[in-house]
């Protein structure tokens, strides 16, 4: 199966596993979303591996107050 080589999601880097999971800037706004949604289903611990992911993807939402209002 041929495969283009950039995502088709964020259309940067090579399409692979680690970059769909972890590299994507998608990626990181759907753990945010994840995490908003457990939150709101009062399921901390998993709100926090979600919010945990996408600062692992990008440190630098740190400072993003969208994020801290988030947390």
């Amino acid at each position: 199966m041929n495969l283009p080589p950039q995502c088709p999601l964020c259309n940067q880097n090579v399409q692979v596993i680690r970059h769909l999971f972890r590299d994507c800037p998608i990626a990181q706004q759907a753990y945010i979303c994840q995490g908003d949604a457990f939150l709101e289903l009062k399921q901390y611990d998993s709100a926090e591996k979600s919010y945990l992911a996408s600062v692992d993807i990008d440190p630098s939402i740190r400072r993003s107050k969208s994020f801290k209002v988030a947390l």
